[in-house]
């Protein structure tokens, strides 16, 4: 069966919630492989996703936060001090799951790791 994989955000539910529109409409014929983590897989393995859908778990990634929304420049700093192996390992298992699933297209929701993945390999 051919395949597309969807690679989401997985903090809070608005990405995964607008993936599963996007997916809603992707033709019968395709297997929709979906990696995400956080909130999103939580979210997603509760509501029994259809037979076509596979759920895949990634390694957490978290955001920083203020007042005023999110903190970019606490936010990189955290992602290059505490998360730059997570990265390193998205973009591994992301390599990993484009190998064995071939898939036709790769659908990104704020997600940099399995474009990174699809360029490489």
């Amino acid at each position: 069966m051919r395949s597309i994989l969807l690679a989401i955000n997985g903090i809070g539910l608005g990405h995964a919630s607008r993936c599963l529109r996007l997916a809603s409409r992707i033709d019968a014929g395709y297997a929709i492989y979906i990696a995400t983590y956080g909130d999103a897989y939580r979210y997603l393995s509760s509501i029994g996703l259809g037979r076509r859908y596979v759920l895949v778990r990634d390694a957490e990634i978290s955001f920083c936060w203020g007042e005023a929304g999110l903190a970019v420049g606490r936010t990189i700093a955290s992602l290059l001090l505490r998360h730059s192996m997570t990265f390193a390992g998205h973009v591994a298992s992301s390599a990993a799951l484009l190998k064995a699933i071939r898939p036709e297209v790769v659908i990104s929701d704020s997600r940099l790791a399995p474009l990174v993945a699809a360029r490489l390999f």
